[in-house]
């Protein structure tokens, strides 16, 4: 799920519990993960907004983001995002696919030394145009909370804010691939003192570039 939200935004208040739940206890991590990328409307000073805006505008840009919330299901599915069911009806469906990649992600801290290593096993290539394909890394933090609210929907508490994405917003091409097989691909990244190294996650995703 990547999901664009505002601390200012009444109704990401709902739909942000419901994400919250479906990866938490619903499907769970190993199944589903989620990317919140903030942005600056109804509040132009949202704080994680703030904090990187220029991955945040060319999120928004790619998907033509006019209004928060907005949740977007595997690049192009987009259920309502308050309603429980339709967005679990839409995950299912993507489920019940047979993927044709297998990604393997492990990160490392030492120090402030962020290292993701991460395996792209190419399982069937029929029907696919690598030269449209990315690969997007993106640093996440969840858990994230404030002693008092910093918009104006009350939320104190936030999951899976981005952080930074990497090598950078436009993600690494594919274009080089073209066979089945094993491919691998390392990011770094120094991390930021403020953020909690313990709440740290990346997440790795495949995005058609002509498919949103």
């Amino acid at each position: 799920i990547e999901d664009f939200a505002n601390v200012s935004c009444v109704p990401c208040a709902s739909s942000n519990k419901i994400i919250e739940q479906l990866t938490n206890n619903t499907f769970g991590r190993n199944k589903l993960v989620a990317i919140k990328y903030p942005t600056n409307f109804p509040s132009p000073v949202d704080p994680f907004y703030l904090a990187n805006g220029p991955d945040c505008n060319a999120r928004m840009g790619y998907y033509n983001i006019l209004f928060a919330p907005t949740t977007i299901v595997d690049g192009n599915l987009r259920p309502a995002s308050t309603d429980s069911n339709d967005i679990k009806n839409k995950i299912y469906s993507e489920l019940a696919k047979v993927p044709q990649f297998i990604l393997d992600v492990n990160a490392s801290i030492h120090g402030s030394n962020y290292t993701i290593d991460i395996s792209v096993n190419v399982k069937d290539i029929n029907n696919i145009d690598f030269s449209k394909l990315v690969l997007h890394t993106v640093v996440t933090e969840t858990n994230f909370e404030f002693a008092t609210p910093p918009g104006s929907n009350g939320e104190t508490k936030f999951y899976d804010v981005m952080r930074k994405m990497l090598p950078s917003n436009q993600g690494e091409s594919l274009s080089a691939i073209n066979q089945v097989g094993i491919y691998i691909f390392q990011r770094q990244l120094t991390l930021n003192s403020a953020w909690i190294q313990s709440n740290i996650n990346p997440v790795v995703f495949i995005q058609n570039k002509d498919t949103k």
